[in-house]
């Protein structure tokens, strides 16, 4: 199990909070696919500064996944970026 710190500036710190809303279509069942259990924060200073505590049971998998382009979507599709992983 790799624990992952992951963090985004995002152009609107709301509208990246309303897609990790539990629920059909959230980024936690994106990530739930992957077997991934996921904590989601907002810097009280800039709520444009997010980030996620990642529990990633398959590396592996993840980074397949990565590099298929599905969870860059889906950060870009929520006005974030994809850079920003360390493990």
């Amino acid at each position: 199990m790799t624990t992952a710190i992951i963090f985004h500036e995002v152009q609107d710190g709301d509208v990246w909070a309303k897609a990790w809303k539990k629920g059909p279509g959230s980024r936690h069942e994106m990530f739930g696919k992957l077997g991934i259990k996921c904590r989601n924060f907002r810097d009280p200073n800039n709520p444009n500064a997010t980030g996620l505590i990642a529990e990633i049971p398959d590396m592996a998998k993840f980074q397949v996944s990565i590099d298929a382009g599905c969870m860059v979507e889906g950060i870009e599709h929520h006005q974030g970026h994809g850079e920003g992983i360390a493990d």
